[in-house]
């Protein structure tokens, strides 16, 4: 369940990845690699692998379709690429995908809320609006930035 859906409701499909239920730290990692190569290497993910000193099949093994043969980054393999990449430490630990569009669409979600949540109560506007500010403010520092 999204967060926003978690806490006023509104269904996921009003959501965006970033809202919904904490992900795997190995999936989280996934994402952001996949994410990685393709902003930062133009989806080539053998020149990602070559600067992250990784054998070009473990690199395919990571994005593979089949659970079975999958391979995870563990915080070992996780620190390596980092490092190798020049990232911080900790980067490949927390969603990098998060994009301005995602940020809209959160704002756009909490006002919804507000709204469908505060129907039957007698709020001013600018009692929604502080409202409005202190969930978003909320919410965003919860979650990482790029």
């Amino acid at each position: 369940m999204s967060i926003a859906g978690q806490y006023w409701g509104i269904p996921m499909e009003e959501t965006k990845d970033y809202a919904r239920a904490p992900m795997d730290i190995a999936e989280i990692r996934r994402k952001n690699l996949m994410y990685l190569i393709q902003t930062e290497y133009d989806g080539i993910a053998r020149q990602f692998g070559l600067d992250a000193e990784l054998d070009p099949s473990y690199v395919s093994r990571l994005f593979t379709d089949k659970p079975a043969s999958r391979r995870t980054v563990g915080s070992k393999l996780a620190r390596k690429i980092e490092t190798a990449i020049g990232k911080p430490k900790g980067w490949l630990d927390s969603p990098q995908w998060v994009t301005e569009h995602d940020e809209d669409t959160l704002l756009v979600s909490i006002i919804q809320a507000v709204e469908n949540s505060t129907k039957d109560v007698e709020l001013t506007s600018e009692k929604k609006a502080e409202l409005i500010a202190s969930l978003y403010k909320l919410i965003s520092k919860k979650r990482p930035t790029s």
